[in-house]
Formats: C-alpha cells, sequence, structure tokens
C-alpha cells in the first residue's frame, strides 16, 4: 500500500476468513448414491480505506486489488469515469470538487467507498503550473498574520483572516506537547504569546488550552493554541499550509501522520533548515512537499519533483550577492524561488504595511521569485496584482 496516496484496498481472500462470507456453488461431484451433488465453498473479501476519505484535486487516488486470480475487476470513480481489468492497482484523478462514491467489484462481490475532493489543486500539480507562468507570485503570510492586530499569531482566528486577506499559503510552526499532542506556536514556550507561563514540552495539552491567546499588541482573546489537526482542518481545502522547519520537538513522523491522517499530504509542505532534513521527510513519506534554505537546493535534485528554496530580501543585496546568483542557477534547473520580506528578520522592514521601493528591489534582484513571505498579506494581494503577478 502506497503511504500518502488515498488508497481503496479490494481484496478477494480464498478460505475461511471470518468477514462476510457469501457462498458459491462450485463443481459438483458423485455422491454414494450416483447423483452429483454441489460442493460449497467460502468466499471472503474485504474493503479498507487507509487515510482519510478526501483528497486534492488532480491528486491521484489508488484502488489496489489483492488478486492473484486475476479476475475482472471493475471501478466506477463516481465522476463518469471507468476502469476495467485484471490489474492490481488502478488510479485516477479528480478534475472537480465534490463528493464521490467510488465502486469496486469482481465475480459477483462488490464495495463502495465515499470520498471528498477538496476545490484546492494538489500541490504538485499547483507547483508544477506555477513554474511555467513565469511572473506569477503567490502570497504566504506569515505565522498567519494579516495586519489586523487585534488576531493573534498562529491562531484558527488567524487561519480565516489570511484565507480572507487572500493568501496562497499560511506558514506556521509546530510544537509537541508533554503528552504527545502536536501543537500551533513559533515558541518553545507559552510565556509570549498567552495569558500563561511554560515550556510546551513540559505541558499537556490541556495545561496549555487553560490560557488564552493573546494579540499582536498583547491585549487578551478568546482564543487558545490550536493543535496541528484543527489548525490544518481551518485550512483544508482553501489555502496551502508551510510547516517551518517542522518538526521541531515532535518527529517528521509525528507530524506527517496529523497531515496524512486529514487527507492533506497534497496541501502542505514543509520549510526544513537543510538538505537532510528534506530527505527525512521524503523518506517518510515519499509523497510529501518540503523546500530547504537556498544553500542546499543543489542535493535534491533527482528529476522527481519540484521544490521551492528559500531566501531573504535585505538592503545591502545586489546582482553580485552570492544568494542572488544561487536562486537564478536554481530556477534554470526547475526549483522555484521563495523571498522573505519580514520584519523579524530586518527591522528597517515594516510589519504593519508594504514599502513598495523594497517590494521593487525585492523583484529586481530576484526576478524568478514566485512566492513572498510577508506579514501583510490582503496588502501584498493588493499590489501584485497592479504589477500583474495575479
Amino acid at each position: 500500500m502506497k503511504t500518502g496516496k488515498i488508497i481503496i484496498l479490494f481484496a478477494a481472500v480464498l478460505g475461511l476468513v471470518c468477514c462476510k462470507p457469501e457462498t458459491y456453488p462450485r463443481a459438483p461431484k458423485t455422491g454414494d448414491d450416483g447423483k452429483k451433488e454441489p460442493k460449497k465453498e467460502n468466499v471472503t473479501f474485504t474493503f479498507s480505506a487507509s487515510t482519510s476519505k478526501y483528497a486534492s484535486l488532480k491528486e491521484t487516488v489508488f484502488v489496489n486489488a489483492d488478486n492473484p486470480g486475476k479476475a475482472t475487476v471493475n471501478v466506477d470513480w463516481g465522476d463518469g469515469s471507468k476502469d476495467s481489468g485484471s490489474d492490481a492497482e488502478f488510479s485516477h484523478k479528480y478534475t472537480a470538487a465534490g463528493k464521490y462514491k467510488v465502486k469496486a467489484d469482481f465475480s459477483g462481490g462488490k464495495e463502495e467507498w465515499e470520498i471528498e475532493i477538496g476545490s484546492l489543486l494538489a500541490l504538485d500539480e499547483a507547483v508544477k503550473e506555477l513554474y511555467k507562468t513565469p511572473g506569477k507570485v503567490w502570497v504566504m503570510t506569515h505565522r498567519a498574520h494579516t495586519t489586523d492586530r487585534d488576531v493573534p499569531e498562529n491562531s484558527l482566528k488567524a487561519v480565516r483572516a489570511a484565507i480572507k486577506a487572500g493568501a496562497d499559503v499560511i506558514e506556521t510552526d509546530t510544537h509537541r506537547t508533554k503528552d504527545g499532542k502536536i501543537v500551533i506556536s513559533h515558541d518553545a514556550s507559552i510565556d509570549a504569546h498567552t495569558t500563561g507561563t511554560g515550556k510546551i514540552a513540559n505541558m499537556t495539552l490541556q495545561a496549555i488550552q487553560k490560557f488564552n491567546l493573546t494579540d499582536r499588541d498583547g491585549d487578551v482573546t478568546q482564543e487558545v493554541m490550536p493543535t496541528l489537526e484543527e489548525f490544518l482542518k481551518e485550512a483544508r481545502g482553501k489555502v496551502y499550509v508551510n510547516l517551518d522547519y517542522s518538526p521541531r520537538t515532535a518527529s517528521t513522523k509525528e507530524v506527517l501522520k496529523v497531515v496524512e491522517d486529514l487527507g492533506m499530504v497534497q496541501q502542505v509542505f514543509m520549510y526544513c533548515k537543510d538538505a537532510s532534513f528534506v530527505k527525512d521527510v521524503f523518506k517518510t513519506n515519499a509523497e510529501a512537499n518540503a523546500y530547504v534554505k537556498s544553500e542546499d537546493w543543489s542535493s535534491l535534485l533527482d528529476g522527481t519533483k519540484q521544490y521551492f528554496l528559500q531566501v531573504g530580501w535585505n538592503s545591502g543585496q545586489s546582482h553580485s550577492s552570492e544568494c542572488v546568483i544561487r536562486c537564478l542557477n536554481a530556477y534554470d534547473e526547475g526549483v522555484l524561488c521563495s523571498v522573505n520580506l519580514l520584519h523579524v528578520n530586518h527591522d528597517y522592514i515594516p510589519e504593519y504595511s508594504i514599502d513598495e521601493s523594497q517590494l521593487s528591489s525585492l523583484f529586481d534582484l530576484y526576478p524568478e521569485c514566485q512566492m513572498v513571505h510577508t506579514d501583510c498579506p490582503q496588502e501584498m494581494v493588493s499590489i501584485l496584482k497592479k504589477q500583474g503577478k495575479r
């Protein structure tokens, strides 16, 4: 079974198995009276879905058949598409959002499975399309920020605000609680952004959620620190999510397990501090998406994926700067460029507005840039639209 892909397992098993037994007549035999008597043999089948019943547009979904006898298997994908044959695997990509009923049958046995297809294009497909559209720029919002200071960073309210502002990607951060829950927080402690104190790794989720988040002016809100699952559910089908340096205090496997269970492997990508971390992500789930700082891009080129590399703009860069040249070379090899324009990196970059002269400098130095990381998604979207980059 393929990890990270939506899979329907449709197995035909001969023998006495305790699962939906159905009896079919087989070859007759001759009894003592010379008459032929029917012989009966149990035929059973099982059906299961390995991941959540959710996938993105144009994400590949599978029906896997345990079919040693090479029986004819018929698959109806529910959108007018059908497959038939004795293969062990059938695959399909949905091109319209909605809920579908998948049906698979063979030799009188059949199963059905419902799947929901979200309206967001699978990341693998979206990144390819973006690269084929030079000049188009995605907006990634930092810690789910908008210019509304009343919204606490990395909160569910922030997710909704960022989506409303037009962000294409929400960047956020994860940590692991004492009881093994993955929560959303930039800091390793709750001191700076909640009404409480303590290190996340030393606290249970219940203890952490007793405290309220504070907004960007330090005022208390009704929001509490969300789990990764809650955060992703709020974003699902509406916006891509970038898990920055994730996992931090959690393992790659733990973080990706949450993503996989929600059917969001093709909606989430992970920013990693070095190429070895990206390789760990791909080793855990070959269908996952990840990207790196610009220094490590070349070690990941293997022809199987397109991905972003990340750099940060600053006022001291020029066309001869190493990072500028690196991005240009990487773009020629099919790697997309993401540039940070963040106050947290350089205090001369505004946090609650956009200096258009800085943005112009960014695009002059990085004409191949196709994602800008900002605290002001609504303002950035507006400017990029005026410049014909949306």
